[in-house]
Formats: C-alpha cells, sequence, structure tokens
C-alpha cells in the first residue's frame, strides 16, 4: 500500500491521468481507482 501511496503518480503514466479526466494532484489522492483501471488493461 506504501509503494502506491508514495510512487502513484508515477507508477501511473500520464496517459491514465488524461483516461481518467482527472490531473496527477488528484489521481494520487485515489490511485485505487486509477490503479484499477490500469491493471484491467
Amino acid at each position: 500500500m506504501a509503494r502506491l501511496n508514495y510512487g502513484s503518480t508515477v507508477l501511473l503514466p500520464p496517459g491514465v491521468a488524461k483516461l481518467d479526466g482527472r490531473p496527477a494532484a488528484e489521481t494520487s489522492v485515489r490511485p485505487g481507482q486509477a490503479l484499477a483501471r490500469w491493471q484491467v488493461r
């Protein structure tokens, strides 16, 4: 969990943030949703 919270934005490429429609700052706040979508791919 610490890894996702610490480098959530780093692990997730900019493309995911754009797909989610939220800035990197917001993506880091809730990496669960972004990660789930990225893992599904």
